[in-house]
Parts: C-alpha cells; sequence; structure tokens
C-alpha cells in the first residue's frame, strides 16, 4: 500500500525497521570495531582517491588561466618529490588560495597567516572549507585581499631584490670576518666558469658537468621527470 508521499505506509516502515533490528539481533557475525572502522575509512579514501585520478582529472591548465578560477590548490610536490615552488605564482591571480597541509616551507612561509592569505586543507578538511567558503562572502573577499597585499609585500621584485641582499649582506660579513691564516687556499677552490678555467686562475669543480646538461637530460638530474632505470643485460645483449 502506498501513502500519499509516495513511499510505503507508517505502519510497514515500522514492520520493516524492526525485522530488521531482528535480523541484526540474531546476526552472528562481531560488531565492528574502531579498527574495522579505520581500515573501511582508508579503503574509501583510496576508492576516492582512484576515482579523482582516473575520471575527474581535468587536462593541464596553464599558468596564464589560473586566473580564470576562483580557488587555486597548492598541492604538495611534483613528479618526484613533496615539494613544489608553484605556490610563489599563486598569489597574484586574484583568486582564493587554498594550501594543502604538508611539511616543505621557504624563506616567505614565516610571514603566511590563515585565514588572511590563504585556508589550510587536506583531504579531511577539503570539503568543509569549501562548503564554508561557499556561503561566506567577507571570508572571500579577505582572502583575495590577503593573496594580493601578501604578493605585493613578500613576492615582488623589489621585495626579492631585498631578499637576497640581506642573505648576501650576512655572507659578506662573515667571509670579511675570516683572517687570512683561516682563509682556504685558492688551490682548493674550484668553478666552472668558462673564462676562468680559460685563464687558468681556478681549477675546473668535480661537478661542472651539470651545467652542460640541456633538456630532457637536465630535467632527470634534477628530478623533474622520472629518472629512467638502467637497461637490463638481456637487453643490451637482444639489442646487441
Amino acid at each position: 500500500k502506498l501513502s500519499s508521499s509516495g513511499g510505503f505506509s507508517g505502519g510497514q516502515k515500522q514492520q520493516q525497521q524492526q525485522q530488521r533490528k531482528d535480523r541484526k539481533a540474531l546476526s552472528l557475525e562481531p560488531a565492528p570495531t574502531d579498527s574495522d572502522e579505520a581500515r573501511r575509512r582508508k579503503v574509501a579514501l583510496k576508492e576516492d582517491v582512484r576515482l579523482v585520478l582516473e575520471s575527474k582529472v581535468a587536462e593541464h591548465v596553464p599558468q596564464s588561466d589560473f586566473s580564470r578560477f576562483r580557488y587555486l590548490v597548492h598541492m604538495p610536490g611534483s613528479a618526484t618529490g613533496s615539494y613544489s615552488r608553484n605556490l610563489q605564482y599563486l598569489w597574484a591571480h586574484g583568486s582564493i588560495i587554498l594550501l594543502w597541509n604538508q611539511g616543505a616551507a621557504e624563506h616567505y612561509y614565516q610571514y603566511l597567516v590563515p585565514g588572511t592569505h590563504y585556508l589550510p586543507v587536506d583531504a579531511a578538511t577539503l570539503g568543509a572549507a569549501m562548503d564554508h567558503l561557499e556561503r561566506n562572502d567577507t571570508l572571500q573577499r579577505r582572502l583575495r585581499a590577503g593573496a594580493r597585499h601578501f604578493a605585493l609585500t613578500y613576492l615582488s621584485g623589489a621585495s626579492l631584490i631585498q631578499r637576497w641582499k640581506a642573505v648576501l649582506d650576512v655572507l659578506d660579513r662573515r667571509q670579511h670576518d675570516i683572517d687570512d691564516a683561516s682563509r682556504p687556499p685558492q688551490d682548493d677552490a674550484c668553478t666552472c666558469d668558462p673564462d676562468l678555467l680559460a685563464a687558468n686562475t681556478f681549477a675546473r669543480c668535480a661537478k661542472c658537468v651539470i651545467t652542460n646538461l640541456t633538456g630532457s637530460k637536465l630535467n632527470r638530474f634534477l628530478g623533474i621527470v622520472p629518472k629512467l632505470p638502467p637497461p637490463s643485460s638481456s637487453s643490451s645483449a637482444s639489442s646487441s
């Protein structure tokens, strides 16, 4: 019998609920434990990640198009590591920055204030953070303004020049504090500069080969793309 709402009548619903309780009470299966629940959540999270990677990852977006998006999420790492320099380019796009919780840090991270410049997120909090943002226009405006101010204050050309000047000033003072007796002999110094090498002013450094790497070889050396495994002996034999 259908009720006016299109479902079963109230009496039938209660009867079905009681039957389910009776079957559960008679079940011989043990009640789930906290560890079972933790394993279930871990499996569910892996399934969610697999779903996103297989069906919901969009094509590569060039950085010039980042300003078209309301939110920009900074994820840790690239192809081979847990650190990405991409964050420094996100602040000036006029978007809201969501910073994934991770351990890496650059020199300007110490000036970042959550809730003013960005929102911290991870797998457990991303959904709630997005819901909160969508309902809070004031927070959206504050984060956009904060990101823009942060870019001008700490990451503009003039700010980066001051940052490097401060670092090099400290190095200059420390080098001047070294007396001649403790200064290493010039023979121990090396260079990769071709002009200095041609003049025999310094010896060639052992790792100068790095300066000659280009293209895919340089990318592999830096870890931008995975390094290719060495060829196996069987493949070498067959190719010969």
